[in-house]
């Protein structure tokens, strides 16, 4: 144990300091201090539902233990047969879990834009949420020699033109990916909300069945798009049928997508229930973490939370909600912290085998969800309150 403390001090201190940082929360004054600077503004539509704040944290999480296992191979190779092992391969799930959140989230925003200048203040806001940590990372990414500068690239990376263009250039920082695919949906909903604004639920499941079937064809950045319309889907309902779910239907409700989840989490390849191309004897590229049945879990899961006010509390206490917070900055800044810790690490081959250690040495089962891990929220509270805070405060009312 002592020798992978001493293995790499990044990693150490960085544990270290978040541990501390737990400690100190016991004084009421810095506890009371912590609770104001780690949290959200309130969102545009000025009403915040606080327990969503834990599932994107639990999304943003997953997809960082993910990272942690698989991107220094093969440091953690001899753990993978570890309990929690199963949640940390639930990084690909993560994914979609973060887009139909979105899905449900901004389509709230978007609905609610009557005029244009509603809509300036909807771009300000995602453009000071989004672009200012995407840009510091993109830079310290150049800083870290992670790319090679030029300027053509840089620009390119700069306006995100991945977003529209995936065949274009190749992501720098690997998570970003994903970031892409929001934000061209961030730039395409006001669009179809006014296109369909007298039928969007019929929209949505239109959109969905059609993605759906696409998804044999398609990049996964285009798997990703079906469950945005999921969590439009699901705002519509709420929206409309909410009133008629009493709570000890809505807490079944999530029991039931929990289990569904769980079960989801499972699966390993096609030919499973929660794979129901294979059903239909289509032969898809998709993985079995895109999956019909991730989506129906987490629908069930999200619609249970928001009409059942005891889940909803459970889901509204502030460690989760402090995890929400800083999620999007641990999902950026993860990558420069696993570099920290193992300097040889490259982005580009990020989930291959690298020389990271010569000769290779194997790390305990316990040193990434309670070091690695720990050390990786450090960083993305600092990266929060340095850097995304800030720009959130000045984000139009």
């Amino acid at each position: 144990m002592i020798e992978w403390l001493k293995f790499s001090s990044v990693a150490t201190a960085s544990a270290a300091t978040f541990y501390l940082f737990l400690v100190t929360l016991a004084i009421p004054a810095v506890r009371a201090r912590a609770g104001l600077i780690l949290s959200l503004p309130y969102p545009s539509t000025k009403q915040e539902i606080a327990a969503l704040d834990a599932y994107r944290g639990g999304a943003a999480s997953l997809v960082t233990m993910a990272h942690i296992w698989v991107f220094p191979q093969p440091i953690f190779n001899t753990t993978q047969q570890q309990w929690w092992h199963f949640l940390a391969v639930g990084g690909n799930k993560a994914v979609p879990i973060f887009v139909m959140l979105s899905g449900f989230l901004i389509f709230r925003a978007v609905k609610n834009i009557r005029t244009m200048d509603d809509m300036g203040r909807y771009v300000q806001r995602r453009f000071l949420r989004i672009y200012p940590v995407y840009l510091f990372t993109l830079l310290l990414s150049y800083g870290v020699a992670q790319a090679t500068f030029d300027l053509p690239n840089f620009l390119s990376q700069a306006f995100m033109v991945r977003s529209v263009n995936p065949v274009y250039l190749k992501f720098i920082n690997p998570p970003v990916w994903s970031l892409y695919v929001e934000v061209l949906f961030y730039a395409v909903l006001p669009l179809w909300v006014v296109a369909f604004r007298n039928r969007l639920m019929t929209a949505a499941a239109a959109s969905f069945m059609v993605l759906l079937f696409v998804d044999p064809l398609a990049s996964r950045e285009l798997w990703l798009w079906k469950y945005f319309f999921v969590g439009i889907l699901v705002f519509e309902f709420v929206d409309r049928h909410g009133q008629r779910i009493s709570e000890r239907f809505a807490v079944f409700t999530v029991l039931a997508g929990c289990f569904l989840l769980f079960l989801d989490f499972q699966v390993g390849g096609s030919g499973t229930f929660f794979d129901w191309f294979a059903a239909l004897k289509i032969v898809p590229k998709n993985l079995a973490e895109y999956s019909i049945g991730l989506a129906c879990a987490c629908s069930l899961i999200l619609i249970g939370t928001l009409r059942s006010p005891r889940v909803a509390a459970v889901m509204s206490i502030k460690p989760l909600r402090v995890l929400g917070v800083v999620s999007y900055s641990l999902f950026l800044i993860h990558p420069f912290f696993i570099l920290a810790v193992f300097p040889k690490f490259s982005f580009a081959a990020a989930g291959q085998v690298q020389n990271l250690i010569a000769p290779v040495v194997y790390a305990p089962a316990w040193f990434a969800p309670f070091v690695m891990f720990p050390g990786a929220l450090a960083w993305a509270i600092i990266c929060f309150v340095l850097i995304e805070r800030p720009f959130l405060l000045r984000r139009p009312k």
